[in-house]
């Protein structure tokens, strides 16, 4: 896993390079960065319409910010709706959001973090971390070309590292867990006999004690 995570307190209208703007069912931007809408005239929903964004989870545009903001793109995505809405929509919204973003050049990718019923900020942070850190998973150990290599640096969340530090923990242990497990399947069997997978699975439980 390449992709970091981290918190960091600031406003949806503060943030540079790119913004992930969560859109729930029916078209409606997520409450906490409405204000957007307003510092863009209007543009923000007025191309969630034109592009016919129905907020259906994983659905995901790319928009540019006209000059109007920090932030060089926005990344619309899909998030369901507030009464249905799951954390494993909230894994496929993310992996959809963090994929866009890094084929878009995103170094970084601001992202707010939407309500989901039955679970708090740091459940709803777990499950963005498990779906922006698989979607962008990429095995390029016999790849040579450049540009297979997906630029997405950082996951920001925009709230504060109490809220979520221990969902971004959990989350990246899932994360690395799971690209290993591709990692090893990905691999030729002549790479990786069964002593030496063997091996492998001995240091990993001697790391995690």
């Amino acid at each position: 896993m390449t992709v970091r995570f981290a918190a960091e307190r600031r406003s949806p209208v503060e943030v540079t390079d790119t913004l992930l703007v969560p859109l729930e069912t029916g078209g409606s931007i997520d409450a906490s960065i409405q204000e957007l809408d307003r510092i863009l005239n209007g543009k923000l929903c007025e191309s969630i319409r034109d592009l016919g964004l129905t907020g259906r989870v994983g659905q995901v545009a790319v928009l540019p910010t006209w000059g109007q903001l920090p932030a060089r793109r926005l990344v619309v995505v899909g998030i369901g709706s507030p009464e249905a809405r799951t954390a494993d929509d909230i894994r496929r919204a993310w992996g959809a959001a963090a994929q866009a973003a890094a084929e878009a050049g995103a170094r970084t990718l601001y992202s707010p973090l939407p309500a989901v019923p039955g679970l708090d900020p740091e459940r709803v942070c777990q499950a963005a971390v498990e779906g922006a850190g698989l979607g962008t998973y990429r095995f390029l150990e016999y790849r040579t070309r450049v540009e297979t290599t997906l630029s997405l640096e950082q996951v920001s969340f925009l709230a504060t590292a109490g809220q979520v530090e221990r969902g971004i923990e959990r989350g990246r242990t899932a994360v690395e867990a799971v690209c290993l497990a591709r990692d090893l399947v990905n691999r030729p069997g002549n790479e990786l006999p069964p002593e030496r997978l063997a091996g492998i699975a001995w240091e990993i439980a001697e790391r995690a004690g």
